[in-house]
């Protein structure tokens, strides 16, 4: 009697962690947690207004062997005509 009602509970036990593992994929769209989420760009600031940028989205200046990012092209120019 006891090996029954130890079975049962196994067979519930595996019945209800699947279907919460089911009700996750359905919400999340895949079955298993892929960790943390992957950093897709670096944040990088404009030196002239201060405003901080994804730096795939910044326009590149390379002044002085060093690469400067911004935000729009006046703060751009703005830093072409200082430097």
């Amino acid at each position: 009697m006891i090996v029954r009602l130890l079975l049962l509970g196994g067979i519930l036990y595996l019945f209800f962690t699947v279907r919460r593992l089911f009700r996750e994929a359905r919400r999340t769209g895949h079955l298993y947690d892929d960790g943390p989420a992957r950093i897709d760009d670096v944040m990088v600031q404009d030196p002239v207004c201060g405003t901080y940028i994804p730096k795939k989205d910044g326009i590149r200046v390379v002044a002085g062997g060093r690469e400067v990012y911004f935000c729009s092209e006046d703060c751009r120019k703005k830093f072409l005509e200082e430097n």
